[in-house]
């Protein structure tokens, strides 16, 4: 598969650019997990011991659910604060969640933590003072000394500096990875997040990126008052710093769900056509300059450990976006994270008021949960490849799964004729293939497979605890 992009039928890009569903970050993806906290209590210790035995590598994603101000385009799980005592309060929560876990590694075994991840929210609104002692709430799961990975999500704008950087270095952080979105002036005042790129600039002096191994951007398209040119000048000023990679990913738009994104007038997003041609500029420069791509939205310099798996190794998807594969197990702790196993998911509350409940009654704050039986095994599989590799092996699928692939997926077969007329995908004997113009369209390739969404998307704070947190209430119930 060549990985230049031709000249596209904008209408069939279209067409499909206006079918909603699943990016796949999980499968089945999180609305169709089961949420009962006693099920999901169960699931956990039983995954947990079917999965991870004593010094097994496994990865953590530590969740820190603050944020000074709310960002117009997001969809995390946060909330807005700047009272540092409720940070603390917090931390106190966290250390009582890792000493529940501590419990359960008593009695299967303590895993062999090889990553961190530190998310949010904004983890980076911690003073270095706030953020060491972050850290050591985790040192008894946690040897940083030892890590292969350690990154932190950054948010350029609050108290960000040299000093703070050092910090992280000193810690044990080697990758970071900074929230640019846009640079764009008029697009960052209407997301309310302004970080224009000499503020970038300031922190990536030669001697502070010489402390990290790797340096990530996220940025997003289809944000309002963006244009393709503008959309084009954000991205040449992305690639004159060179990042190791780079994440541009699609606007959700769900002022349905997230409030805050009524703020801005429909009117002023991107057209449908502008979107495909942000997406096809974004795919042209960076591969034009080196970077390699890691699959959906996701690129890389040669060197990057990405792209070294995606070439030699065990390339994965996962919750937290791409792994080298280090891990197949990832736990996470902190409101809303997911803990994935090799045949199980299970998630904490959104909402903190339920979190703080849990935990004061010595519970895991587990709410949703889902056990992989082996259609969806073999589904996420073949889906996985498509995200990963441009590709399904019939023959890999058939030794791995003890399957006939045409027999087992007569239906979906069928539902690829469309996308193979309209120049997706290539069929053969061997096996499926995406096309140039189908690595733009992959996750509709994807839903072919998916035997939950045919015929309806839910995202996953669209019910149940994940709705709820979205109330101010529930959150603020749970400050001291």
């Amino acid at each position: 598969m060549s990985d230049t992009v031709p000249i596209f039928d904008a209408q069939i890009v279209k067409k499909y650019e206006r079918r909603r569903g699943s990016w796949f970050t999980s499968y089945p993806y999180q609305s169709q997990w089961r949420e009962d906290p006693c099920t999901a209590d169960v699931d956990f210790a039983e995954a947990l011991r079917r999965n991870v035995p004593a010094g097994a590598p496994v990865a953590l994603y530590v969740h820190f659910p603050y944020c000074l101000r709310q960002c117009l385009f997001c969809q995390c799980v946060m909330v807005v604060s700047q009272d540092r005592t409720l940070y603390r309060a917090y931390l106190d929560k966290l250390a009582a969640e890792i000493a529940l876990l501590v419990a359960h590694f008593e009695k299967t075994g303590f895993p062999n933590v090889r990553e961190v991840h530190f998310g949010g929210g904004s983890p980076s609104i911690l003073d270095p003072d706030e953020f060491r002692h972050f850290a050591s709430i985790l040192s008894p799961i946690v040897d940083f000394k030892t890590l292969d990975e350690c990154a932190i999500e950054i948010d350029p704008r609050f108290g960000i500096d040299a000093d703070m950087m050092r910090a992280y270095h000193e810690v044990g952080i080697n990758r970071i990875s900074f929230g640019i979105q846009d640079f764009d002036p008029a697009v960052q005042k209407a997301i309310a997040r302004v970080n224009p790129p000499e503020m970038i600039e300031a922190l990536l002096v030669p001697e502070v990126r010489a402390l990290f191994t790797g340096v990530s951007f996220d940025i997003l398209y289809g944000l309002p008052k963006q244009t393709r040119e503008g959309h084009r000048a954000t991205m040449e000023r992305v690639l004159a710093f060179a990042p190791d990679r780079v994440n541009v990913c699609l606007l959700g738009h769900r002022p349905d769900i997230f409030p805050h994104q009524r703020a801005y007038r429909e009117e002023d997003l991107p057209s449908t056509e502008d979107l495909v041609r942000m997406r096809i500029d974004t795919i042209d420069l960076l591969l034009g300059h080196g970077y390699g791509r890691i699959g959906l939205d996701h690129f890389a310099k040669p060197h990057d450990v990405l792209s070294v798996a995606k070439r030699e190794g065990p390339l994965m998807r996962t919750v937290l976006g791409y792994s080298r594969g280090r891990c197949e197990t990832i736990l996470g702790v902190g409101p809303s994270a997911i803990s994935t196993f090799p045949d199980c998911y299970t998630q904490n509350y959104y909402s903190l008021d339920k979190y703080t409940e849990c935990l004061d009654q010595g519970r895991l704050p587990l709410v949703r949960s889902c056990i992989l039986d082996a259609d969806d095994l073999l589904r996420r599989h073949v889906i996985f490849a498509f995200i990963t590799h441009e590709g399904v092996s019939f023959a890999e699928v058939e030794g791995r799964f003890g399957v006939d692939f045409r027999a087992t997926f007569t239906e979906e077969l069928k539902g690829l004729r469309e996308l193979e007329a309209d120049g997706l995908v290539e069929i053969d004997d061997q096996g499926i293939r995406l096309t140039p113009l189908g690595t733009i369209n992959t996750r509709h390739v994807c839903a072919v497979f998916d035997r939950y969404g045919r015929d309806s998307y839910l995202q996953a704070r669209d019910l149940g605890d994940g709705r709820r947190s979205l109330q101010r209430s529930v959150n603020h119930a749970a400050t001291p």
